[in-house]
């Protein structure tokens, strides 16, 4: 808003200067001389206004620079996992998503799977992948949880969802980065057994999800673990493309 104002200021001040075609009067050479003075004095002012908007805008860069450099490293800033074994069902999932284009497949590392095994589900707009694990608590197919049935335990899902619609941009109380890359983890209470995260991850344009059912330290140990897979770009999108190998 200040830089609006700034501008319009600006703008203001050069067109004041512009001469006239119009007949009118000559001033006196005193009305000149003060027109003259104020204009300087308005100039002057103007110039050290923009001075100090910039020197704050590259202040709170700098500040939020630092401040991110201070937070932990995003875990999917390591070396991309290999798209085989249970990471070619994510990949196949996400080959197919309508959002493939701008939101990077993400997976586990083998030790965060364990002896589960990924399954395919479909999710409208975007991807998603299920690890069954046997006797773990789940979820059954027509959508009541399970103490013992293994199916659904954990999983990961790149929604259709956008950052915005998840974080009110006109909230006035800015979103906290969670990592030194920007991105940003907001972990549910449990509710019904499900222990869950939302996950907005820098330079992707959609939400990501992680649950577990087994409970809030596994669901920490999934998003510690989390990777992006790589593949090929899907019609050479930058933002898919920037994590390859």
């Amino acid at each position: 808003m200040k830089k609006t104002t700034l501008l319009r200021l600006v703008l203001c001040a050069t067109t004041m200067g512009c001469a006239s075609t119009s007949e009118v009067s000559s001033p006196t050479p005193e009305l000149t001389a003060q027109a003259t003075t104020g204009a300087e004095a308005t100039d002057t002012t103007l110039l050290a206004d923009a001075t100090a908007l910039h020197a704050l805008d590259d202040a709170t860069r700098a500040s939020t620079d630092t401040s991110l450099a201070s937070l932990p490293q995003a875990p999917w800033s390591g070396q991309p996992l290999e798209a085989d074994g249970d990471n070619a069902s994510v990949v196949h999932a996400w080959s197919l998503a309508e959002n493939s284009t701008f939101c990077a497949p993400l997976s586990l590392s083998s030790d965060a799977i364990g002896d589960a095994h990924a399954r395919t589900s479909s999710l409208a707009g975007g991807w998603a992948i299920e690890f069954d694990q046997h006797g773990a608590p789940g979820v059954r197919e027509n959508g009541t949880t399970c103490a013992h049935c293994g199916r659904g335990t954990f999983g990961i899902a790149g929604t259709g969802m956008s950052p915005d619609e998840v974080f009110d941009i006109d909230d006035d109380a800015p979103v906290t980065p969670t990592f030194s890359d920007g991105s940003v983890v907001q972990v549910a209470d449990v509710e019904e057994g499900v222990a869950s995260a939302t996950l907005t991850v820098q330079g992707q344009g959609c939400v990501y999800q992680v649950w577990s059912f087994l409970g809030q330290d596994h669901l920490d140990a999934l998003l510690s673990h989390l990777r992006f897979v790589s593949v090929d770009a899907p019609h050479g999108d930058t933002a898919v493309a920037s994590i390859q190998h």
